[in-house]
């Protein structure tokens, strides 16, 4: 007796597993799952699959950006001489000699008879043009008469040779990092032809010069630069970096606290299809309508000198509003529909795709970005541009179009994601299913079944 007990003990506390089957099974015994092998089991998969996960979107990123000093050839720079004289040669000599390079735009040169100042300007206004440069016109008449002294050099004004403009706006680092410093290249590479070619063969004829004309020839050709755009306060370098972080990490921690309160409190169990698309909606729109107020306000909060108009700050919440519903909506079918172990690596991966397509222009990537162009962010971010610059580069047509259409798709799959969730009759929040609220005794009256039925649901 004594021994069979201690046997008995001796199965309970085995550190191998092994138990004594009961009935006809003595002596067998039968082991049990390591928890740590079943762990390992379903670590390494999991890892398998995030290892490439990961290291796609990170060249997904990093392509992006890859080379892109390589494809600077494809921004257009608008050049002009409305001079037609000595500076205005300098000018198409200097454009010439630098054309033709991949590390810089190209400069397209237009005929001064087919296209007055303002047009010009506008142009590059309309985004046609990443920036212009032009020969003033008369700047070699002012000069020649500025070096017959008098007036005229007193008047003169070396920086009215040459004008240049851009747009501060669009893409920021992209403009001050190459279209701006490529500007600066054409007016310096002019500047030195036109002391070679004019102003040295006049040094070396031993032309006699008054004081104030001989002040012409140290300085005789400047630049002045035409801002169409002003948009230089420190924080603009956030808006299309970290600034489109934000509406997503709004709406994806406001819906894992949103499922998991409605979840374990039973208010998703046996509701239609109809109260969920009321419910979502009464929820939806007022949170993303004050998460894009504060992402708007932010912008406009630390502008330093730039001043945003009132129906500009309306319209630039109103495509926030948009842009963080599409980014709701996302969130909210995979939230149905993506088991919770992968939720957290897909949303990081969404995040740092959707910063790819608006953090530098897609004309300075390979070809193969161009689909950026059907991403929301991009759409957001180029309308956001057009909003900050009062018009300019105005893509509207393009971009509207496609955040509709991102709206559309989307609350299909809502409505599909909900209907899921219907269908079912208890939350799937992350594919776990939770237990039912408690009942009063009045309600365990009314429905003596309900515990029975959950038991059947699980």
């Amino acid at each position: 007796m004594s021994g069979g007990i201690y046997d008995v003990e001796k199965a309970r506390t085995d550190p191998a597993g092994a138990s004594v089957a009961a009935g006809g099974g003595a002596g067998r015994p039968s082991q049990r799952p390591d928890p740590v092998r079943l762990a390992l089991k379903k670590l390494i998969p999991a890892g398998s699959l995030f290892l490439p996960v990961f290291f796609i979107t990170a060249l997904w990123m990093y392509g992006a950006l890859y080379q892109t000093s390589q494809h600077a050839h494809n921004l257009n720079v608008l050049v002009i001489d409305f001079d037609g004289g000595s500076v205005g040669a300098a000018l198409l000599a200097a454009v010439r000699s630098l054309n033709g390079q991949k590390t810089l735009p190209t400069f397209v040169i237009a005929n001064a008879s087919s296209i007055t100042h303002d047009e010009a300007l506008h142009t590059v206004f309309d985004g046609e043009y990443w920036g212009a440069v032009f020969a003033t016109e008369g700047a070699t008449n002012r000069f020649e008469a500025a070096l017959a002294g008098g007036s005229a050099a007193a008047a003169y004004n070396a920086s009215q040779g040459l004008e240049y403009s851009g747009l501060e706006v669009r893409y920021p680092s992209a403009w001050s990092g190459v279209v701006l410093s490529a500007l600066l290249r054409v007016l310096q590479t002019t500047a030195h032809i036109f002391n070679a070619q004019t102003v040295a063969p006049l040094l070396a004829s031993g032309t006699a010069l008054t004081p104030p004309a001989a002040q012409v020839v140290v300085n005789p050709l400047g630049s002045t630069y035409i801002n169409l755009t002003p948009f230089s306060f420190g924080s603009r370098i956030v808006l299309n970096t970290i600034g489109f972080v934000y509406p997503f990490l709004f709406q994806f921690f406001f819906l894992l606290a949103l499922n998991g309160i409605f979840t374990t409190s039973g208010a998703y169990r046996n509701l239609s299809l109809k109260r969920h698309l009321t419910l979502r909606l009464c929820i939806s729109i007022p949170w993303t309508l004050a998460t894009s107020l504060c992402v708007a306000s932010w912008a406009v909060m630390f502008d330093e000198s730039y001043d945003i108009k009132a129906k500009n700050f309306f319209a630039l919440w109103a495509v926030l509003w948009i842009f963080s519903t599409i980014t709701f909506d996302t969130f909210d079918i995979l939230t149905t529909w993506v088991p919770p172990a992968f939720l957290a690596y897909l949303t990081i991966n969404v995040i740092i795709m959707s910063v790819s397509a608006v953090i530098w222009p897609i004309e300075l990537a390979n070809r193969f970005y161009r689909i950026h162009y059907v991403f929301p962010s991009h759409a957001t971010w180029s309308t956001m541009i057009t909003i900050f610059g009062n018009g300019t580069v105005n893509r509207l047509y393009r971009d509207l179009p496609i955040l509709a259409a991102w709206l559309v798709v989307l609350k299909c799959g809502v409505v599909l994601s909900l209907r899921k969730r219907a269908r079912e009759g208890v939350a799937v929040a992350g594919g776990t299913a939770v237990a039912p609220p408690t009942q009063s005794a009045g309600e365990r009256k009314a429905a003596p079944s309900a515990r029975s039925l959950w038991d059947e649901e699980k």
